[in-house]
């Protein structure tokens, strides 16, 4: 796995790495994790 990113995100339920490898295992292929940002969130 390879993780990148500026967020670290926490959910107590089920950690998202959890959720990527079951997702990996129902597709076969490979999976991102995204989130939706504000357009005044991003910079060029």
């Amino acid at each position: 796995m390879i993780a990148l990113g500026d967020d670290i995100m926490y959910n107590p339920d089920k950690e998202e790495t959890k959720q990527l490898i079951e997702k990996y295992e129902e597709y076969g292929s490979s999976i991102i994790g995204v989130q939706e940002v504000e357009p005044k969130d991003v910079s060029k």
